[in-house]
């Protein structure tokens, strides 16, 4: 039982609202009021864009699912570009560190924007207003 309510504490099913709302505002005041610097290595190197679905081949590399299967698809031998090892698309194993690296900085940037815009939207200011809910609406992506 212990065990249980252990794993449920964690899980914060166990928490009360009030509890996990001042968890969230603590996360959220600590990670300061500047968005986080994008590592190096969460950038496609071919593409110059943030990695949705990292993938690693046997060889250790590791590339955008979307680019390397296309790459496979164009080429006659299907080699790896990095090595010229022998390469095929059922190789390729999720990156989930990378990935899971990825979904974290961008949670955390978008608490940050999140803590600047809601004080700028309450400060009045018509233009200062417009301009947070357009970042509102680009954070919200295109299905509005």
């Amino acid at each position: 039982m212990d065990q249980i309510i252990a794993l449920l504490e964690r899980a914060e099913v166990a928490s009360s609202l009030e509890d996990r709302e001042k968890k969230y505002l603590m996360k959220g005041t600590s990670l300061g009021n500047q968005p986080l610097e994008l590592l190096q290595s969460f950038y496609y190197p071919i593409t110059k864009e943030v990695m949705v679905d990292p993938v690693e081949t046997p060889s250790g590399h590791t590339y955008l699912r979307s680019a390397i299967e296309k790459w496979l698809e164009e080429q006659d031998g299907q080699l790896c570009p990095m090595n010229l090892t022998p390469l095929e698309t059922s190789m390729l194993r999720p990156d989930k560190t990378l990935r899971q690296s990825i979904e974290e900085w961008k949670d955390r940037n978008t608490m940050i924007i999140l803590a600047c815009l809601k004080s700028r939207l309450s400060s009045g200011e018509d233009e200062k207003v417009l301009q947070c809910l357009e970042q509102l609406q680009d954070l919200c992506g295109p299905s509005l």
